[in-house]
């Protein structure tokens, strides 16, 4: 049995969910913890649950709460649901969790922001070509770093909040979707890598304290890119497996700028992390999305668990598109003693159709010295789809 089951809401999610008993419907099932959104960035969701239709568009880069005036040029934007005076529907999500037992977590994410990207170009993550990921602030850079406090620092203040929970914090990446992608080849972890990295000057700064030049870095990356993308053949693409994708980015990369790029990513995330951690009140704690994958560029930080113990108090390991059997084999070797993780799955086929799925993924939570599990997400879900999950989950 899993000590925590928790799940994602939206605000919206409260109305639907009332005429079904609320949050303390959930308690009942098992939730002992929900996840609101403090930030939140654009998106089209199929939502097979409440009256009013199934495709909700979800506002661009914006908070669930009135931003005081700590910011400087990047300022957040209130959702429209956010009113003048009164009670913010962050405030009201984390009232209707406390008022049923249940913890309350500030999902916040930070730095996937299309709204802020567009107006602010220059904050981007910028590949190795130049090209501005508009969807990605560059989490090195000293703008975005406090754009990034002092979104924490109003979150962290609402009255109840348990967790500060982040996700987008680090390199949101190629992979990750924009808007209408297409592209002519396969991405595979290796395009991706390269694909990713930033080369803003903040960027090859950090590089540089790691001992690599990133302008020559960068201009070797770009004719990389160019071979794989520009000169090759569509028709023909390169037959690279994932698994092969870190050994050859060693190769063509050369041991000691592949490591440095990596150390560049980790300190980067863990100078945020700790300057972050230092402004909550207390009783708040921190939280992370976290990636397993080294190479990982997007939502999740790709940093291992030990050196994530000292720098925040619990962390959110997401498998979303991944089979109980693929989870399991991505924990070989891990353990996360010592710190408080959780893992979040997406209950859907095809990686998910049985309720031996699920039981497999209470194993893992087991085995693996877990502290439970989140669901993502209930708005995402039919109503039976949940109920099933936390009968199998939630105890």
């Amino acid at each position: 049995m899993t000590q925590r089951t928790g799940a994602y809401l939206h605000p919206w999610d409260l109305e639907w969910l009332s005429s079904l008993g609320g949050t303390a419907a959930l308690r009942d099932m098992g939730c002992t913890d929900l996840a609101f959104p403090a930030a939140y960035h654009a998106g089209r969701w199929t939502t097979p649950v409440g009256k009013d239709g199934l495709v909700r568009f979800l506002e661009d880069g914006v908070v669930y709460f009135r931003p005081g005036k700590g910011y400087g040029g990047l300022r957040p934007q209130p959702a429209a649901t956010v009113p003048a005076t009164g009670s913010t529907p962050l405030a009201d999500c984390i009232a209707a969790a406390r008022e049923n037992g249940l913890e309350a977590h500030a999902w916040t994410v930070l730095f996937h922001n299309s709204r802020l990207g567009r107006a602010h170009p220059s904050s981007c993550a910028h590949n190795a070509l130049g090209d501005a990921y508009e969807y990605s602030l560059c989490p090195a850079r000293p703008e975005v770093q406090e754009y990034g406090l002092q979104l924490v620092r109003e979150t962290a203040a609402h009255p109840g909040l348990d967790v500060v929970e982040l996700e987008a914090l680090g390199f949101m990446g190629y992979r990750h979707g924009s808007h209408h992608d297409k592209t002519s080849f396969r991405l595979d972890r290796y395009l991706d890598f390269l694909l990713s990295f930033c080369f803003c000057e903040h960027c090859c700064a950090g590089l540089a304290e790691q001992g690599v030049d990133g302008a020559v870095l960068g201009a070797d990356i770009a004719r990389m890119l160019r071979r794989e993308l520009v000169d090759a053949d569509a028709m023909a693409p390169a037959g690279r497996s994932d698994a092969e994708s870190g050994d050859q980015l060693r190769e063509v990369l050369g041991e000691s700028r592949f490591s440095a790029m990596l150390r560049h990513r980790v300190a980067t995330y863990g100078n945020l992390l700790t300057r972050m951690r230092g402004v909550l009140p207390d009783g708040v704690r921190l939280s992370v999305h976290l990636a397993l994958d080294p190479l990982h560029s997007g939502s999740q930080i790709a940093m291992p668990l030990e050196a994530a113990r000292s720098l925040v108090d619990e962390v959110v390991v997401t498998h979303y598109g991944q089979s109980p059997a693929a989870m399991v084999e991505c924990w070989k070797g891990l353990s996360a003693a010592g710190l408080r993780t959780r893992l979040a799955i997406w209950p859907k086929a095809p990686e998910f159709s049985s309720d031996a799925d699920l039981a497999a993924v209470a194993n893992l939570v087991d085995e693996a010295g877990l502290d439970g599990v989140r669901i993502y997400h209930l708005g995402l879900l039919p109503w039976k789809t949940t109920e099933r999950v936390f009968a199998a989950l939630g105890g």
